[in-house]
């Protein structure tokens, strides 16, 4: 889980000015973003399969190329542009499985790629912790989710780049936005009760869950003493988290442990986030589980859940 990679296609298509990007050596520039894509090209890095550590992957684009800028036709033209070319990826390498990025900020066209990538190799879906401006708990995203949930599918959050500019210095999009923007999002999703009013989609959360482990307790005290702006809902903070799933790159032998705990043993899938510096090795981030733990996070849950 959360292997991230892009397509050829992407790159052959920067000739195309409609979608705003351009190659300067090995860095791919966007709106507001920029990634060196060597690494990540056609998923050719991904290594694991041949090493023995892994039977299945499943692929996704890195969060740069989720692309809620574009809209009417450059939309539909860019989503089945990437869409195609990690399906081809995921066709060129056994056992590869695909995640569908999902225009949420085109609801028709969305609704459309639900249809289309529903069946192998496709294993779910990728979306952003933001929609543009709008958050998760946006009552326009209502008819996405109620398809979503319809096909059980797999729904796959990845935190993108945070508006707040005081992070611009020390990395801190990445060290500390990723993390906090999970975590913004899962509230959203768990404070208006839209986890549990749309319980057959698998929601998976990256990095562990970001923030949210440490601060769900917050969550809940303030639901309990009936905080301001916090309704009444069918589950608790607490218990709406047990329908969540995330991965183990948690880079803390304590927060994932902290995150097995809060999310259940269960909901944890393995994960790296590779090829990115900030990914982390499966057997570094599983080396302190109890031997249990680890089969039923490396054996089980996979396999389970993605079927």
């Amino acid at each position: 889980m959360h292997a991230h990679v892009i397509p050829e296609e992407v790159l052959a298509s920067t000739a195309l000015r409609e979608f705003k990007m351009s190659i300067d050596g090995q860095v791919l520039s966007l709106p507001g973003d920029r990634v060196i894509y060597s690494n990540l090209l056609d998923g050719k890095w991904i290594s694991y399969q041949r090493e023995g550590l892994a039977d299945r992957l499943v692929v996704s684009l890195p969060p740069a190329l989720l692309r809620y800028d574009l809209q009417g036709d450059m939309a539909r033209q860019w989503t089945e542009l990437v869409n195609a070319g990690v399906e081809r990826i995921a066709q060129i390498y056994n056992g590869y499985l695909a995640l569908a990025y999902l225009p949420m900020h085109e609801v028709e066209l969305t609704l459309s790629e639900i249809d289309k990538r529903s069946q192998s190799p496709w294993a779910g879906f990728v979306i952003g912790t933001t929609i543009g401006d709008k958050h998760l708990d946006d009552s326009k995203l209502d008819v996405i989710f109620e398809a979503l949930n319809e096909r059980h599918s797999f729904l796959f959050v990845h935190p993108l780049k945070s508006q707040d500019r005081r992070l611009d210095r020390y990395y801190l999009q990445n060290l500390l936005g990723n993390p906090y923007e999970t975590g913004l999002s899962m509230a959203s999703l768990i404070l208006s009760g839209k986890v549990s009013r749309y319980p057959q989609i698998r929601f998976c959360f990256s990095h562990a869950g970001g923030v949210t482990p440490q601060i769900l307790g917050r969550w809940q005290q303030g639901y309990e003493t009936r905080r301001p702006g916090l309704e009444r809902l069918s589950e608790s903070p607490q218990q709406a988290a047990k329908r969540l799933y995330v991965d183990t790159v948690a880079h803390n032998e304590r927060a994932l442990e902290l995150a097995i705990e809060v999310f259940g043993e269960d909901h944890i899938l393995p994960g790296t986030d590779s090829p990115f510096p900030m990914g982390e090795s499966l057997v570094k981030s599983l080396h302190g589980l109890p031997e249990q733990q680890r089969d039923t996070i490396l054996l089980n849950n996979f396999p389970n859940l993605l079927v």
